[in-house]
């Protein structure tokens, strides 16, 4: 897999998130998921989808995990 695909998957969900809940920055959804921004940064760079922050942040707030974590593979 190319490094341009590796991203798309993070960057899909990235979006989703800021667009389910109403987010801007990056930042924010470091916050949300309370996660450090640095370790959020690095988990971008990895194409490292934080599911366990995601999953609970998500139960917290009543919301259907399967659109936010339906993830095209490439």
């Amino acid at each position: 897999r190319s490094r341009v695909e590796m991203i798309k998957k993070f960057d899909e969900f990235n979006s989703k998130f800021k667009f389910l809940f109403g987010l801007k920055k990056d930042r924010e959804v470091a916050e949300s998921l309370n996660i450090r921004k640095e370790t959020f940064i690095t988990r971008k760079r990895r194409d490292d989808i934080p599911y366990e922050q995601v999953i609970k942040y998500c139960e917290e707030k009543n919301v259907d995990l399967n659109w936010i974590l339906n993830i095209k593979e490439n």
